[in-house]
């Protein structure tokens, strides 16, 4: 039983840590687009 309730942790976990990142790599490419969009003068280089 502490075995399941141990893997259901694991995986609740994984998922919010996958969130957080989604969210936080979301937000830079956002910051990034608005950044080139602001500054046009700035060369656009990927």
């Amino acid at each position: 039983m502490i075995l399941v309730s141990g893997l259901i942790f694991v995986v609740v976990m994984g998922n919010y840590l996958k969130q957080m990142l989604i969210i936080r790599w979301r937000k830079g490419m956002t910051e990034q687009v608005l950044g080139r969009w602001l500054s046009p003068t700035v060369n656009i280089t990927c």
